[in-house]
């Protein structure tokens, strides 16, 4: 993996990014990126959260919610189908047992790692639990 370095001052709002140098960071993520990825108005724009936990994706920038009160069982049911092509199924499940809307359901299924514990944007083999890929930035929900 290509590496460069640099360091970020993120404001006390989580808006602007001044670029120095210290921080090691995945070399696609570009200074530009994560100057990109400072500015999160877009984000909070289109998707609410609502007060749930959820994570911001550096790569695409999708907010993607936790649903921590999901049950393991519906979990593990959402990402057999994600995993076996029936995504458009997954999104239901997720929908009818979480009670979000269908853009949040798709940038959910969207985010879980495919099988044998490898990211869903690049392939890149994660740990078990890993929530963001080393390798291209992309959030993997473990599920």
């Amino acid at each position: 993996m290509l590496w460069t370095t640099c360091s970020i001052a993120v404001s006390a709002h989580g808006t602007t990014l001044d670029t120095m140098r210290n921080t090691t960071v995945p070399k696609r993520m570009t200074l530009n990126l994560l100057q990109a990825y400072g500015d999160q108005r877009s984000t909070y724009e289109n998707f609410s959260p609502e007060g749930r936990l959820h994570i911001v994706c550096p790569h695409c920038r999708a907010l993607v919610v936790l649903f921590e009160t999901l049950e393991p069982k519906v979990r593990s049911e959402i990402a057999t189908l994600r995993r076996g092509g029936q995504a458009a199924n997954a999104v239901r499940v997720l929908r009818q047992t979480s009670g979000c809307d269908l853009r949040q359901a798709k940038a959910n299924v969207l985010h879980i790692r495919e099988a044998a514990s490898r990211c869903h944007k690049c392939q890149n083999t994660l740990p078990p639990g890993a929530l963001l890929c080393s390798q291209c930035m992309s959030v993997n929900l473990d599920w």
